[in-house]
């Protein structure tokens, strides 16, 4: 088993890497501390104490402590006072719990160089996993069961069920401790483990290993429909000034249209209900606006669009010429020339201003509303800039994201679009400032 194990680990990780084990002292990783300790060398102990079983608590972590001095192994521990912890969060007792002890694993891989986090986790959890996720309700993904490696978490026994590891701490005299609180049925993932699996086995004996086999297939599947969504999007979209475009035309014509559109949308933390309301929108009249966690969807004329919500609007400042500011929509440079070029442009992304009509420090912002401008070209004649940006037929987003810059607070630039009149070169200019934006 030594031989396997070490083959299996070396497929996810290197001989050099230092890993963290989450030890509790259970049976599950008490035999995957001794693997670590045959065949990977460069490993250190992390146990947490929940303070959930009184002195039951405290005897864990003094026999994970005693075991890791007896094999020379670095250890670290803390205690947690879960319960306060969970009322005050509003939240149940095993959720924080895991919450508390990955921020705590997580501090400890940063301040002491780990490169992974390894867990006990075996093929039995799996599939408790596949049937906790089925009971709430699921996508393909949720059929995956736990992932052997994800980031800086590694499972290396999932290739292992629990009866296999029983029999490897009876075969190998591998003390550990037995927790109580794994027999009650009051938390979800205990129930299914104590009540739900039996029955299904007493349906059909080789119910685990079939299971086994299902989320081998499912993760296959998974893979397909990754590919398959990750070539559809690239085929129906466009990423244009941090912004996804989706174009309606293409996403109406494809099969379960709702289906893509969450599998495009999902890790912008849309659920699927608004994926089925938007399609359900879309040949509707433009302007329809939905709302993720982090990010907002409009359903423009021919395109969805979707960008990262912001939580306010920045007012940048130029101090001086020669610089460059990170814009939302690339990246802004100045420069002053000592004399005017023979040929000017003055383009969406170019401004070319009169030197003496600026007066620095500069500032770029939001335009607001009733704010007007003399668009080069108009005769001085001003223009408000919502109306000019409707004329330009610019999405809600695009008007929303349009910047102004500003000399003593008079509009010279509405940026990606034209220069104010009163700020262009002319026969008596003598110097000049050229703005330019690029991606």
């Amino acid at each position: 088993m030594r031989a396997q194990f070490k083959s299996h680990l070396y497929q996810f990780i290197t001989p050099n890497d230092k890993i963290l084990l989450a030890v509790s002292g259970g049976v599950d990783s008490m035999v995957m501390a001794e693997l670590f300790l045959n065949c990977h060398s460069n490993f250190s102990i992390a146990h947490c104490n929940f303070q959930l079983r009184g002195e039951a608590s405290d005897k864990d972590e003094i026999f994970v402590k005693n075991w890791a001095a007896k094999n020379n192994v670095s250890f670290f521990t803390t205690k947690f006072d879960t319960i306060s912890e969970s009322k005050s969060q509003g939240k149940g007792i095993q959720e924080i719990a895991r919450k508390l002890r990955y921020e705590w694993f997580e501090s400890i891989l940063i301040e002491n160089d780990f490169d992974f986090i390894a867990t006990a986790h075996h093929k039995n959890d799996s599939i408790e996993t596949v049937l906790f996720n089925l009971s709430r309700g699921t996508g393909l993904k949720g059929l995956t069961g736990i992932q052997t490696k994800r980031d800086k978490l590694i499972r290396p026994l999932l290739f292992l069920n629990k009866e296999e590891i029983l029999n490897l701490a009876v075969e190998n005299k591998i003390e550990y401790r037995e927790d109580q609180s794994n027999t009650s049925i009051k938390y979800k993932r205990n129930y299914i483990r104590n009540k739900v699996v039996p029955e299904f086995k007493k349906m059909n004996p080789s119910f685990e290993s079939n299971m086994e086999n299902n989320i081998q297939r499912f993760n296959n599947l998974n893979d397909l429909l990754s590919f398959f969504i990750e070539k559809t999007k690239t085929e129906i979209s466009e990423t244009k000034n941090g912004q996804l475009h989706i174009f309606k035309s293409k996403l109406e014509t494809l099969p379960q249209p709702v289906t893509i559109l969450f599998e495009i949308l999902k890790n912008k933390n849309f659920n699927f209900d608004q994926c089925k309301n938007i399609v359900a929108n879309l040949s509707r009249n433009p302007g329809n606006l939905f709302y993720s966690a982090s990010h907002r969807l409009l359903i423009d004329r021919k395109f969805l669009i979707i960008e990262k919500l912001v939580d306010s609007k920045t007012i940048f400042l130029i101090i001086s010429p020669e610089e460059q500011i990170q814009l939302p929509t690339g990246i802004l440079s100045c420069s002053n020339e000592s004399k005017i070029p023979d040929q000017i442009e003055n383009s969406k992304l170019t401004a070319c201003l009169d030197a003496s009509k600026l007066k620095f420090p500069l500032t770029i912002e939001n335009w607001k509303d009733g704010d007007r401008f003399a668009p080069i070209g108009m005769n001085r004649k001003t223009k408000k800039i919502k109306a000019y940006l409707t004329d330009e037929k610019l999405s809600r987003f695009e008007k929303e994201n349009t910047l102004v810059l500003k000399s003593e607070g008079k509009i010279c630039w509405v940026i990606g679009q034209r220069i104010d009149e009163n700020f262009k070169i002319n026969t008596k200019s003598k110097t000049c400032f050229i703005f330019e934006i690029s991606e």
